[in-house]
């Protein structure tokens, strides 16, 4: 298996989006750190654990789409792990805090790539809880086209997404790809069979027109 990860600006989105996408970004910042808090009030680092504890609470408290606010349960947990392994290898370690805007992370389930009929690719995305989605244009370059065509063919599976914002007020996508790169595995073919056969019959598993 090999992984690949495609990093893509984000075109101008409108005023509402935009709006919805800044709230994202500063609630997904405050549950990582509540969960961090959480997590080491309950000195734990298992994800079983914090999430039956929490996640009810975490639930009520911040306006994120399930996956996501899983997603920072896992980025919390995250930090807590690398602090207390260079603090167990006695390391000089600080207690970990989320000073800083974190990248949103979606989980691979949770978003979708579809191409308009401009041939313009667009990322639809939840930012709140609930179903609702917002679809934001992509600047994709050539080489992020031929790779995003693999993902419609099924020569690929998309694995995890984050989205952040920069210092100028840009934003940008990065997008983890996992090709199956050994040839004779028997597994990997047949797979790959049928999602051609699906791509013939104009069904797209990854990507919808």
């Amino acid at each position: 298996m090999q992984t690949i990860t495609l990093k893509m600006k984000l075109l101008s989105p409108n005023k509402g989006k935009l709006e919805k996408m800044i709230r994202m970004l500063e609630i997904y910042h405050q549950a990582c750190s509540w969960f961090l808090a959480q997590a080491e009030a309950l000195n734990t680092v298992s994800r079983a654990v914090l999430n039956r504890e929490t996640y009810k609470q975490a639930s009520g408290l911040f306006d994120l789409n399930r996956g996501t606010l899983q997603c920072a349960m896992l980025k919390a947990l995250s930090a807590r792990r690398s602090y207390l392994s260079r603090k167990q290898r006695g390391k000089k370690a600080s207690l970990p805090k989320f000073e800083t805007m974190v990248p949103v992370m979606v989980r691979q389930d949770c978003y979708s790539l579809h191409q308009l009929p401009s041939g313009t690719w667009v990322i639809k995305f939840p930012v709140s809880s609930g179903r609702s989605q917002i679809a934001v244009p992509i600047a994709a370059s050539l080489y992020h086209v031929r790779k995003l065509i693999d993902l419609a063919r099924g020569s690929c599976r998309q694995g995890s997404m984050e989205i952040w914002r920069d210092k100028g007020g840009e934003w940008y996508v990065s997008i983890s790809l996992q090709y199956c790169c050994i040839k004779n595995d028997k597994k990997c073919q047949v797979e790959e069979y049928r999602k051609k056969q699906l791509h013939k019959l104009g069904y797209f598993p990854n990507i919808q027109s």
